[in-house]
C-alpha cells in the first residue's frame, strides 16, 4: 500500500518510523534532532553527504547487529559502497562505544538493584497515587486570602469601588441628616406665632427636608449604578481571562490531569453567582454596613423594639417548621416510590430510556423536593396570610374599605398570571439558549490542540461570546418582566394606601386615632408583600415540575412480583415424570 509500487504510490505519504530497513524505499528522509531538522533529502543523497544519518545507520548497526544480522545486510552494502574504507573503522568504533555503554547500563543496573533492596517497598496506596494522572480538586481552608478580594476589586476598577463606597457613605450621611432635620423641626418651639404657623420656617424645614431626600435618591441611584457595572464589568473580565487561560492551556498536561466537569464547574455555576448572586449580596452588605456605622446605637432598639412577644415567637416557628417537616416527608415518600418502581422496571424501560434521564429525577428533582420546595410553600404561605392579615385590618379599621378589594383583587390576579405565563416561558428560553455554551464549550475543550493547530482560537472565542450574548438576551427580558411586575405591584400597593388613607380621613369621626394609625401601618407594608407572593407563586408552580416528572416515573410498568399470592403451594411438585409422545429417531 505505502510503497513505491503500491496503491498509494501517487499521493504524499507522511511515515514516522524507527525501522531504518525501509528507508531505502522512500523519496525523501528528513532527520530531526533536537526538536529541528538537521538533514533533509533521498535516501542516497544522506548517505553521501556522511552527516548525521550516515552515523545513525552506523549506531544502529552496531546495537541490532547481535538480534537481527540478516536484515542489515542490504544497510551494509549501501554504506560499505557509499563510505569505502571508512565503513569498517566506523562501524568497529560504533561497536566499542555500544559495547561500553551496554556494561555502563549494566553496571548501574546492579547497583540500582542493590539500593532497590535496601530501600522498602512502597505501599499499594502509595503505588495507586503515583501512578494516578487525574489530580484531586484542592479546596482551600481557612479564611479567603486578601489577594482573592484584591483581584476581584481590581476587576471591578478602582474608580466602580471608589463611588460605591462614597455614594453609599453619602447615602448615610442623607439618611441621618434627615431624621436628624426631622427631629429638629418637631422640637422647633418657634412654628407657632400667636397661633398661627410660621411660614417661611416651615418652607425653609421642608426645603432642607425634600433636599435631603434629593440626596439620598441620587446618592443610591448613583451606587447601585457604580457596584452593578462594576461587578459586571469585573464577572466580563474574569470570564474572558478564565477562557483565554482554559483555550491556551498546554493540551499535554492540563486537559490530562483536569476532568472536563472541573473545567466546566468553573464557568457555569461560578461565573453564574459572578453574574447574579455577587452583585446583589455586595449591594446588601454595602448598605448595612454603612447603616450600621452610622447609628450603632440605634440597632439594639430597633431589635427590642420589633421583638415579638412568645406566643408570637412559638407561632412562628410552629408555621415555619411544619411546612419544612410536610414537605421533606412527602420528599422522602417520593423518593421510595420512585427508586422501588425504577429498580422493579422491566428491561425494556432502561433500553428506551437514557441512563441521563433517570439520574435527572434522582438528582435535579429530588434536590429540588429537598432545598427549594420546602423554602417557597413556607415564603408562599406566609405571604398568602400576610396579605389576608393586612386586608383584614384595614377592613376592620375601615369597613368601607372592603368594597374596592375585588376590584384591586382583580386587577392583581390579572398581573399575576400574566407575569407567571410569561417569566416561564422566559426562563425556558434561557435554559434553551444555555445549553449550547456548554455544548461548545465542552467541544473547544476536547478539540482545544486542534483549534491552537489550525491559528483559530479567535473565532471559537468570538463564537462563545456569541453564544453568552444570545443567552442574555433571553437572560435580559426576565430583568425587564421583573421590573413591569415591581412597577404594576407598587400601582397596586399604593391603591391600597390610597384608599385605606382616604377612607380614615372620610371617617375621622367614627373611627380613632390609633385604628387610623394600625390601619396606614399595615397598608405601607403591603406592596413588597405583594411582590413576594407573585415570586414565590412563580417559584412554585415552576418548581412543582419535579413532582410531575418524579410521577411519571413513579407510575411505570412493573415486572412480576417475587412471589404471587394465588401461586402453588410451597411444596409443590412433589414428584415429576417425563411423558414422550410421538417421538421418532
Amino acid at each position: 500500500v505505502l510503497g513505491p509500487n503500491g496503491l498509494l504510490k501517487n499521493k504524499t505519504r507522511v511515515w514516522v518510523t524507527h525501522n531504518v530497513s525501509y528507508l531505502a524505499q522512500t523519496d525523501l528522509v528528513v532527520v530531526l534532532r533536537d526538536g529541528e531538522v538537521s538533514e533533509a533529502g533521498s535516501y542516497q543523497q544522506l548517505l553521501e553527504k556522511k552527516g548525521a544519518f550516515a552515523e545513525f545507520l552506523l549506531h544502529h548497526l552496531s546495537d541490532a547487529e547481535r538480534t537481527s544480522p540478516e536484515e542489515l545486510d542490504e544497510i551494509k552494502q549501501d554504506l560499505e559502497s557509499k563510505l569505502g574504507t571508512e565503513f569498517q573503522n566506523k562501524l568497529q568504533r560504533a561497536r566499542s562505544l555500544s559495547e561500553s555503554a551496554s556494561e555502563s547500563e549494566q553496571a548501574a543496573g546492579d547497583r540500582a538493584g542493590s539500593v532497590k533492596r535496601k530501600t522498602p517497598e512502597a505501599t499499594p496506596n502509595e503505588l495507586k497515587e503515583k501512578n494516578k494522572l487525574i489530580e484531586a480538586e484542592k479546596a482551600e481552608t481557612g479564611s479567603v486570602k486578601w489577594g482573592v478580594y484584591k483581584h476581584y476589586l481590581m476587576s471591578v476598577g478602582v474608580l466602580s469601588s471608589v463611588i460605591t463606597v462614597l455614594m453609599n457613605l453619602i447615602l448615610q450621611v442623607f439618611q441621618v441628616g434627615s431624621n436628624y432635620w426631622l427631629t429638629e423641626w418637631a422640637n422647633d418651639d418657634k412654628m407657632l406665632v400667636n397661633g398661627t404657623v410660621d411660614t417661611k420656617r416651615r418652607d425653609m424645614y421642608l426645603g432642607v427636608y425634600g433636599g435631603l431626600g434629593i440626596g439620598q435618591v441620587v446618592s443610591v441611584s448613583v451606587s447601585s449604578l457604580a457596584l452593578y457595572l462594576g461587578t459586571l464589568a469585573a464577572a466580563r473580565a474574569l470570564h474572558a481571562a478564565l477562557l483565554a487561560g482554559v483555550l491556551r492551556a498546554p493540551s499535554i498536561g492540563f486537559f490530562d490531569c483536569t476532568p472536563v466537569g472541573r473545567v466546566l464547574n468553573r464557568f457555569s455555576k461560578d461565573v453564574d453567582v459572578l453574574d447574579n448572586v455577587l452583585p446583589m449580596t455586595l449591594r446588601g452588605w454595602t448598605s448595612c454596613f454603612f447603616a450600621v456605622r452610622a447609628d450603632p446605637a440605634a440597632t439594639p432598639i430597633v431589635c427590642s423594639a420589633t421583638l415579638p412577644p412568645h406566643t408570637h415567637t412559638l407561632g412562628s416557628i410552629f408555621a415555619d417548621l411544619m411546612p419544612y417537616l410536610a414537605c421533606w416527608r412527602a420528599a422522602r415518600l417520593l423518593h421510595e416510590l420512585l427508586l422501588d418502581h425504577v429498580l422493579k422496571a422491566p428491561l425494556n424501560f432502561f433500553e428506551v430510556t437514557p441512563v441521563g434521564r433517570i439520574l435527572a429525577r434522582f438528582s435535579k428533582d429530588m434536590d429540588i423536593l429537598d432545598t427549594s420546595l420546602p423554602s417557597q410553600i413556607s415564603d408562599l404561605m406566609w405571604c398568602i396570610f400576610e396579605v389576608l392579615g393586612t386586608l383584614f385590618v384595614i377592613s376592620f379599621s375601615t369597613p368601607i374599605f372592603m368594597a374596592v378589594i375585588l376590584p384591586i383583587g382583580f386587577i392583581y390576579y390579572v398581573i399575576q398570571r400574566f407575569y407567571v405565563a410569561t417569566s416561564r416561558q422566559l426562563k425556558r428560553l434561557e435554559s434553551v439558549s444555555r445549553s449550547p455554551i456548554y455544548s461548545h464549550f465542552g467541544e473547544s475543550i476536547t478539540g482545544a490542540s486542534t483549534i491552537r493547530a489550525y491559528g483559530v482560537s479567535e473565532r471559537f472565542v468570538e463564537e462563545s461570546e456569541r453564544g453568552v450574548d444570545h443567552n442574555q438576551s433571553c437572560y435580559y427580558p426576565s430583568c425587564i418582566a421583573n421590573r413591569w411586575l415591581a412597577v404594576r405591584l407598587e400601582m397596586i400597593g399604593n391603591l391600597i394606601i390610597f384608599f385605606s388613607a382616604m377612607f380614615a380621613v372620610l371617617n375621622r369621626d367614627t373611627i380613632s386615632a390609633g385604628l387610623v394609625g394600625l390601619s396606614v401601618s399595615y397598608a405601607l407594608q403591603i406592596t413588597q408583600t405583594l411582590n413576594w407572593l407573585v415570586r414565590m407563586t412563580s417559584e412554585v408552580e415552576t418548581n412543582i415540575v419535579a413532582v410531575e416528572r418524579i410521577k411519571e416515573y413513579a407510575e411505570t410498568e412493573q415486572e412480576a412480583a417475587w412471589t404471587v399470592a394465588n401461586g402453588p403451594p410451597a411444596e409443590w411438585p412433589a414428584t415429576g415424570a417425563l411423558q414422550l409422545e410421538r417421538l421418532t429417531l
